[in-house]
């Protein structure tokens, strides 16, 4: 990523924009990667705990 003084800003050449959004692609796909795995993981743990609930949910006499 280009470096820039506090006291002096200057814009980026092609070559440094093209890098930064090169980098910034794969950082959005590794995100996109651990989002994906983490939302499964949620759901396979909440169907494992209802399927677990179940019984005791049928056996209730207002539901079952």
């Amino acid at each position: 990523m280009p470096k820039v003084s506090k006291d002096k800003g200057s814009a980026w050449n092609a070559r440094e924009a093209i890098t930064f959004l090169r980098s910034a692609r794969a950082h959005r796909l590794y995100a996109a990667g651990v989002l994906v795995l983490v939302i499964h993981t949620l759901w396979a743990t909440a169907r494992t705990e209802a399927a677990a609930m179940l019984p005791e949910l049928l056996e209730d006499p207002l539901i079952g």
